[in-house]
């Protein structure tokens, strides 16, 4: 969920020519910063973009990539061109044909993490929310939490292990209308865990 500025993605692609920069893009429709200007100036600069997230067909696994014509040239030799099935492009050129819909979708995504990390912090817990489509929310027992939670039918992941997230959990965001069915889901749980109270 972090974004880092091109200005930081031009440095080390400065620092390292040698080596190819890689820019995961995957978030990019929900946060609007990007780097592909940077392919122009920069031969070790690729950005990786995806159709899984705002797009929401991650099943069918279709991406793409920007770069420099030497390295694209360089992937193609071990591409397998069967890689993306039909399907998936289909799907593709139809998420791209209903551009008015992604705009919409991913508004409301943002205007749902808003208030869904409000709706954490007004209950006294730490919300942060990040430039994609989920917010971590500290939690005193993350797995208690993450159990009950599953018993409400909602699906989150246990960040706590890792380095600066001690008892963080993640938590995906949708539409409005769904962010609302989470919160009294989430109510639900709470009043299950009296310490969270």
């Amino acid at each position: 969920g972090i974004v880092w500025p091109a200005s930081v993605i031009a440095r080390i692609a400065r620092t390292v020519p040698q080596a190819i920069v890689i820019v995961d893009e995957a978030y990019y429709e929900f946060c609007g910063e990007s780097a592909i200007a940077l392919v122009d100036t920069y031969s070790n600069i690729v950005v990786t973009r995806t159709f899984s997230k705002s797009f929401g067909i991650a099943g069918l696994r279709v991406g793409y990539m920007v770069g420099p014509a030497a390295v694209l040239h360089d992937v193609r030799r071990v591409f397998n061109p069967k890689s993306v099935n039909v399907l998936g492009q289909i799907a593709a050129v139809a998420a791209l044909d209903d551009l008015e819909y992604l705009y919409s979708y991913v508004r409301e995504v943002q205007q749902a993490r808003e208030q869904l990390a409000q709706w954490f912090q007004e209950r006294g817990m730490t919300a942060r929310t990040t430039a994609a489509n989920y917010i971590l929310v500290q939690v005193p027992h993350p797995s208690t939490f993450i159990s009950l939670c599953e018993e409400e039918s909602v699906y989150i992941r246990d960040r706590s292990s890792e380095p600066q997230l001690d008892g963080y959990v993640r938590i995906g965001v949708g539409t409005v209308e769904q962010c609302l069915e989470l919160c009294t889901r989430f109510e639900r749980v709470l009043s299950r865990m009296p310490q969270l109270t």
